[in-house]
C-alpha cells in the first residue's frame, strides 16, 4: 500500500463511523465591520457577514476561532453576534 492509498484509507474509515474524531462540524456565520485588509484581499469597508466552516472540540471553540484568528485580521466583530 503506498502513501496515497493510506491517505484515502482514513478518510473513508472516518467518513463511514470507522475512524472516530474529538472533533465535530462547525458552520459559523458571524457579523460585523470590514476593516483594514490584509494585502491580497478586496473587500468594501462597513457592516458585513462572514462565513466559516471549522471543525472544533466544542462550540465555544468554534467561535474563538472566528473571533480570534479571523478578527483579529480583517474582521471586526465589535461584540455583534456569531450564529453556530
Amino acid at each position: 500500500m503506498n502513501k496515497d492509498d493510506e491517505n484515502i484509507d482514513w478518510k473513508l474509515k472516518l467518513k463511514y463511523g470507522q475512524l472516530k474524531t474529538a472533533f465535530q462540524h462547525f458552520t459559523l456565520i458571524a457579523e460585523g465591520i470590514v476593516g483594514n485588509l490584509a494585502e491580497g484581499f478586496s473587500f468594501p469597508k462597513g457592516k458585513a457577514f462572514m462565513g466559516m466552516k471549522v471543525w472544533a472540540s466544542s462550540s465555544d471553540e468554534a467561535g474563538d476561532m472566528i473571533q480570534k484568528n479571523w478578527g483579529a485580521n480583517w474582521f471586526f466583530n465589535n461584540g455583534r453576534n456569531i450564529f453556530l
